[in-house]
């Protein structure tokens, strides 16, 4: 885990510790796993929870296919943060309950066979360490075909001279606040988050990006 990554985990520890999910904290679980926290550590709605953070309106939702490989209705928190010289400050916490409708609304036309070419077509079998630049032409012209496509998720090739060839993926904040709101399925913290008062501060230095 590089050091732009460490506040969302300690993010994700602080809303494991908050008393939402008693016992989430202690539960085990593999770096693949699809949910931050399983739905039995939910005792309000038995759904299993992703836990996302964010210095502004752009949410990662990491690996592009496994998302598209949710089929389930889900929670989703995100934390959105505010950057004070070496401190984060959690002054909004936002909860979506994510049904298939919505599922269904954010991928849009887009199919998961879409994403896994796209991903399959980045690979080191493709492009291997040294041909970066021509990866990056392949993904820009392959995001230029897609930009017809009815789709509320941004698709993010990331390629580094190394080995780095994948396809991840972001949303609007304000699409997920919209598109849960009029159903009812979201909820913003702005005073306290289970046991914990708001806002939640962070020292970490603000985000670094690599070539």
């Amino acid at each position: 885990m590089t050091r732009n990554q460490i506040h969302g985990k300690r993010f994700e520890d602080f809303v494991k510790g908050c008393g939402l999910f008693p016992g989430s904290s202690d539960g085990g679980r593999s770096a693949t796993a699809s949910f931050d926290i399983e739905a039995k550590f939910d005792k309000r709605l038995d759904l299993p929870t992703s836990i996302k953070s964010t210095g502004g309106n752009t949410v990662e939702l990491a690996d592009a296919r496994r998302f598209w490989a949710i089929s389930q209705t889900h929670r989703m928190i995100v934390g959105r943060y505010s950057q004070n010289g070496n401190r984060k400050i959690f002054a909004e916490v936002h909860e979506f309950v994510i049904t298939i409708e919505h599922l269904v609304a954010l991928k849009g036309d887009v199919s998961f066979e879409v994403v896994q070419d796209f991903h399959n077509g980045l690979l080191l079998n493709h492009f291997p360490v040294g041909m970066h630049v021509e990866a990056r032409q392949w993904a820009k012209g392959r995001q230029s075909e897609l930009l017809s496509a009815n789709t509320n998720i941004k698709l993010h090739p990331k390629i580094d001279s190394k080995s780095q060839r994948r396809l991840q993926c972001s949303v609007s904040l304000e699409v997920l606040i919209e598109l849960c709101d009029v159903t009812g399925n979201y909820t913003v913290y702005t005073e306290s988050v289970g046991d914990f008062p708001l806002p939640f501060l962070l020292i970490s230095d603000a985000r670094q990006f690599g070539e």
